[in-house]
């Protein structure tokens, strides 16, 4: 499998991610729209689940993250919020409970684009990036964070989808 080896992982709707090193090797506005639209596509998968609004509650990557360029054409991204959003993904990563939601293309690879952008940026984490390529966040409306509380399922039922969301 093509994809497989060169470390680009396909969608379900078979958009084709960029991998780790893509990523590492991509100009600040590349790698920024290269989130953004793993981001999209994520939230989107995510709609395909019975559970999919509050996953998509938790995972979704807020509108301050990544605002549109200032008028000098500079981003600044909300860091807090970036961090945020990757700490959640690595701590359903990171739960064997959520194969389906944690072995999605587009999972991997917001969870690669978040990575790079902190290791990239975290550095100058208030400092704006220089990229005039950033695309806007995807129109809509604005969610508020969900609590960070994470509570266990309150029973365990095998084989099917469970939330990490406290009820």
């Amino acid at each position: 499998m093509a994809a497989a080896d060169s470390g680009a992982s396909q969608g379900i709707a078979g958009q084709s991610f960029p991998s780790a090193a893509d990523l590492a090797s991509f100009d600040d506005g590349t790698l920024l729209n290269s989130l953004l639209d793993a981001s999209t596509q994520l939230d989107g998968d995510l709609g395909r689940f019975d559970t999919g609004a509050g996953w998509q509650k938790y995972l979704r990557l807020p509108a301050d993250a990544l605002p549109p360029p200032s008028a000098d054409g500079h981003v600044t991204l909300g860091f807090r919020s970036i961090t945020t959003t990757l700490e959640r993904i690595n701590a359903v990563a990171a739960n064997p409970q959520y194969p389906m939601i944690s072995g999605l293309p587009s999972f991997v690879a917001t969870r690669s684009a978040l990575d790079e952008v902190v290791r990239r940026f975290g550095s100058r984490a208030q400092a704006p990036a220089t990229t005039t390529t950033a695309k806007p966040a995807a129109g809509g409306e604005e969610l508020p964070m969900p609590s960070p509380t994470v509570a266990a399922p309150s029973k365990a039922v095998v084989g099917q989808e469970r939330s990490i969301l406290a009820r």
